[in-house]
């Protein structure tokens, strides 16, 4: 898997228009993939997960730029957590859309480190399925016939969703890639505040969410 996205940024960098000078323009857009980490209480339900960015950052002074910038990731609840709850499968989705501030820092012409703050607004769904049996009408035209036949099928066995705010805090290290392209690696940690519930002990539980996405990608 990380051979596979590794490959697809490569490709992704040598579609960049070739004039996209990434650190000499006032507007840079940016791409961006890689796993993503999950820590406290969320880390016990779920699994590792990917990462998908997009952003766009305005540069108000060569060291300092406000970042827009939207993230999907999903993650696999975890064998036990299914078995627990009597279903077949589970995954959660987690979509933010985030306001920063982005401050440079040059090591020399070609590297340069960079921190990152903001807040955002995250919408997290979550999704538990079953397998199971759907009928399609199939027909035969020799004997002018139709009939029903059942395929595999997943059945919803229970959707969640929940819009919340948080906060995200990180840094990363850019590099120029030839003349053309810059290319970063980024690490953010966001903590999302959730709703609060009783589980079965009668003990008080709240949802809220650490992770980590750990993004390779390209500005241009």
């Amino acid at each position: 898997m990380r051979v596979k996205w590794i490959g697809v940024m490569l490709a992704l960098m040598a579609l960049v228009p070739g004039r996209a000078l990434a650190q000499d323009k006032r507007i840079v857009a940016e791409i961006g993939m890689g796993p993503t980490v999950l820590f406290g209480p969320a880390a016990d339900h779920f699994g590792g997960g990917f990462n998908f960015d997009l952003g766009i950052n305005y540069k108000l002074t060569p060291k300092f730029a406000v970042r827009l910038d939207t993230l999907v990731t999903k993650h696999d609840v975890k064998d036990e957590i299914t078995h627990q709850l009597g279903v077949g499968d589970g995954d959660g989705w987690i979509w933010h859309l985030s306001g920063n501030g982005v401050m440079f820092k040059p090591i020399n012409d070609r590297f340069w480190v960079h921190g990152i703050a903001g807040l955002g607004f995250y919408h997290r769904k979550i999704n538990l399925t079953n397998p199971g049996t759907d009928l399609v009408t199939v027909c035969d035209p020799w004997i002018f016939v139709c009939y029903p036949i059942g395929v595999p099928a997943t059945d919803i066995a229970g959707a969640r969703d929940s819009s919340d705010f948080g906060v995200n805090f990180g840094g990363g290290l850019d590099f120029r890639v030839g003349e053309n392209h810059s290319a970063f690696i980024e690490f953010r940690y966001h903590y999302v505040w959730g709703p609060k519930g009783t589980d079965s002990t009668g003990a008080s539980r709240s949802a809220n969410t650490q992770m980590m996405p750990i993004t390779i990608g390209i500005r241009f």
